[in-house]
């Protein structure tokens, strides 16, 4: 049948995730990456499970493209930058948010940034090592966009991150999507 296509993976460092997800990468037998491809035509977002990181800025730029043009996903609202400071305190799953930070503090298990609108973002210490020596230093201040899942939590908002590449420093030229 000529639809029958053979998918090849190429697995990363760890084979699955916490939750017993398969963590690969997918391949048509054509040389295609799936995850790529999706990426391309606004289908998916980026993800990216420390330690695997392959490809991450590959995919990342995949997503970039297809978000300066509106396509698939991104063209939907629920998918756009939304403002820590506006969302509703029952707020859960997936968002792209981005907000002012307003306070970073440590704890003995983590590092706590505080957007302004009572969003806050967790970075456990283990997860340190996949950041800069410096970090979260340099971001007093700065205006954050974050992507992950919220949950909400006697305090309001909070998202867990492992990795920067789910977090960027927005300036004036760079914007919102």
């Amino acid at each position: 049948d000529k639809h029958n296509k053979i998918l090849l993976l190429q697995y990363g460092s760890e084979r699955t995730d916490r939750y017993g997800r398969l963590l690969a990468h997918a391949w048509l037998d054509d040389g295609t990456n799936v995850a790529a491809r999706l990426l391309q035509l606004g289908l998916a977002t980026t993800l990216v499970v420390p330690p695997n990181t392959r490809a991450q800025a590959c995919y990342q730029q995949q997503e970039d493209d297809a978000r300066r043009a509106s396509l698939g996903l991104w063209s939907l609202p629920a998918y756009r930058s939304q403002a820590s400071n506006s969302l509703p305190a029952s707020s859960r799953g997936f968002h792209i948010i981005h907000g002012t930070v307003t306070a970073i503090r440590r704890s003995r298990h983590n590092v706590w940034i505080t957007l302004d609108g009572r969003v806050t973002i967790r970075i456990s210490n283990r997860d340190l090592v996949n950041f800069d020596a410096d970090f979260p230093a340099d971001l007093a201040g700065q205006t954050l966009e974050v992507r992950g899942w919220l949950k909400t939590n006697r305090d309001g908002l909070r998202m867990s991150v492992r990795h920067p590449a789910a977090l960027a420093i927005i300036t004036p030229s760079r914007g919102y999507w």
